[in-house]
């Protein structure tokens, strides 16, 4: 595997891997200072939803054989069904599971978030940006409203006046 840092460009990568220096963990949306703030409670209402489905087509399952609605023999035929569709999701899972522990055992695990910095001279289709802004890229970042103005190949961002 070629490596992709400018200084070794070209060079193997050694099977060894290289220490690595720690970084600040990632703060993802949804965390401050790296406590979840958001994910318990998503994760009790997805299971709630879950429990509740689950309990649902179980009741409507006892309500068609106690009125007769429904023979025997299709719990066998369904229960085949579910237990091979259950076997085929445990299988993809396992594998999938199997596949990026091969990828963190290789690779070791993730220290920060990327280290480009994002383009701030032009935008995606050339036109070279101009920010009127005290402060510029990093003062905007606070600013609730910003105009954006096009004036040929020149895109101006400045307050609303």
């Amino acid at each position: 595997m070629l490596c992709r840092e400018p200084e070794v460009q070209g060079r193997e990568r050694s099977a060894k891997p290289r220490p690595r220096v720690r970084a600040a963990p990632l703060n993802f949306k949804g965390t401050e200072g790296g406590v979840d703030t958001h994910g318990t409670m998503r994760r009790t209402l997805h299971t709630a939803v879950g429990v509740f489905s689950w309990a649902l087509m179980l009741a409507l399952w006892v309500v068609l054989v106690e009125e007769g609605n429904i023979p025997l023999a299709a719990f066998e035929t369904t229960g085949g069904e579910l237990a091979a569709i259950a076997a085929g999701v445990f299988a993809v899972t396992a594998g999938w599971i199997w596949h990026n522990v091969r990828i963190y055992r290789r690779k070791g695990p993730r220290l920060m978030g990327a280290t480009k910095l994002p383009k701030i001279d032009d935008d995606r289709l050339g036109r070279t940006l101009k920010w009127v802004i005290p402060g510029g890229i990093h003062a905007a970042r606070g600013v609730n409203h910003l105009v954006v103005e096009l004036d040929g190949n020149l895109k101006t961002y400045r307050r609303e006046r």
